[in-house]
């Protein structure tokens, strides 16, 4: 992480992918804010076609963290890595031509909460 704050995209991408790899052999539930944060190095280094893989398969393979809601006082479902990762995804997909099914994945991250979904979609579909 510290390689990301420091903006060594590469050398992020290399460190995320050897966490991805170390969490595999673990017993957490999910990967998928390692994937985004790999994503988001990726994307900073133009490999916007890494993205779109890393991320579809991010979507597909999500599996929500239940959060305690102090305001309900229940447990809930925290959808907040499956929206930054359709963020993720939408950019992509409109920088690789896609614009259309992009700006649906922007759309779809900021109904579940992603809000600069719709700061983005304001400047990026047009």
């Amino acid at each position: 992480v510290l390689k990301f704050e420091l903006e060594d995209f590469r050398g992020a991408v290399i460190d995320f992918d050897n966490a991805i790899k170390f969490l595999g052999k673990c017993s957490f539930p999910s990967d998928t804010k390692l994937k985004n944060l790999k994503s988001f190095a990726l994307g900073s280094l133009g490999r916007f076609t890494e993205v779109k893989q890393i991320m579809e398969i991010a979507i597909d393979n999500f599996v929500p963290k239940e959060s305690w809601n102090w305001d309900t006082q229940r447990f809930e479902a925290n959808y907040r890595d499956k929206a930054e990762s359709m963020y993720l995804l939408g950019l992509a997909l409109v920088e690789l031509g896609y614009t259309e099914e992009g700006c649906g994945q922007l759309s779809s991250s900021g109904e579940l909460g992603y809000h600069q979904a719709y700061e983005t979609i304001r400047d990026r579909c047009k």
